[in-house]
């Protein structure tokens, strides 16, 4: 049997690995690293229903949360630093009561990732003991048993990749370290933007949903703006960005 191609397209890999009401988890720390093509595509294509897990995600969360792709979310903390030490979209969503979520720590919310990757439905802790989190469960009674009876069909085998999709800039406007540092212009045009629900829109649909995929997006923002986050080959990090 011919073993199939697994170098694709991201629009063809959404389409075929994330359907409505899936249960996915994405990377990222803050606004580094975040799988944002694919957040941006998964937006494009209106997938909803998504119960999301993340660590300590930002822009990733915050763009899926605030465009309306997840009903549920468990993650250890939702902000992309300065810009939004809360996430302005998550937060709104969290106000409004149109998101579930369930609140762990961070040390929680690592031995629950470590717990999948070697294959095993649960990891021990006394960490949580005496605090409100043992007792604040995010979901009811009938949620926790349809999405928790069955934890073995909840996991992926280390040795599975289904799909690689190459994207240059993937992780844009968040860092990719080693690559491109953050861009704090567009993060901080993205924070005024989400405060408000009129020019939230018009940034969903400017920036995500007008445009074809990631390239046709990097290609509204200006070329200094982009190479400005280039990151020296010997500190790894953009000098002289203005961070402020």
């Amino acid at each position: 049997m011919t073993q199939p191609e697994k170098v694709v397209d991201l629009t063809f890999a959404i389409k075929l690995f994330v359907p409505h009401n899936a249960h996915i988890s994405i990377g990222g720390f803050t606004i580094n690293r975040n799988p944002m093509a694919a957040a941006y595509e998964i937006i494009r294509q209106g997938i909803k229903g998504l119960h999301v897990y993340a660590h300590s995600n930002g822009q990733g969360v915050d763009e899926l949360v605030g465009a309306g792709c997840v009903t549920r979310l468990e993650i250890a903390y939702a902000g992309s630093g300065r810009f939004a030490p809360t996430c302005v979209r998550f937060r709104k969503a969290v106000e409004n009561r149109c998101l579930d979520v369930e609140d762990y720590s961070n040390y929680q919310m690592t031995l629950r990732f470590l717990a999948g990757a070697m294959g095993i439905p649960f990891m021990p802790t006394r960490s949580g003991l005496g605090s409100s989190i043992v007792e604040s469960w995010g979901f009811d009674a009938s949620t926790r048993a349809s999405d928790y009876k069955l934890p073995d069909q909840n996991q992926i085998p280390s040795f599975c990749v289904d799909a690689v999709v190459p994207i240059p800039l993937g992780a844009y406007p968040t860092a990719c370290f080693h690559h491109y540092d953050y861009d704090p212009i567009y993060l901080y045009e993205y924070r005024e933007a989400a405060q408000d629900d009129e020019r939230y829109t018009t940034y969903l649909q400017k920036y995500i949903l007008d445009v074809e995929n990631h390239k046709a997006l990097l290609n509204l923002i200006d070329p200094k703006q982009l190479a400005s986050i280039k990151a020296d080959i010997r500190t790894v990090y953009a000098v002289g960005l203005d961070r402020r």
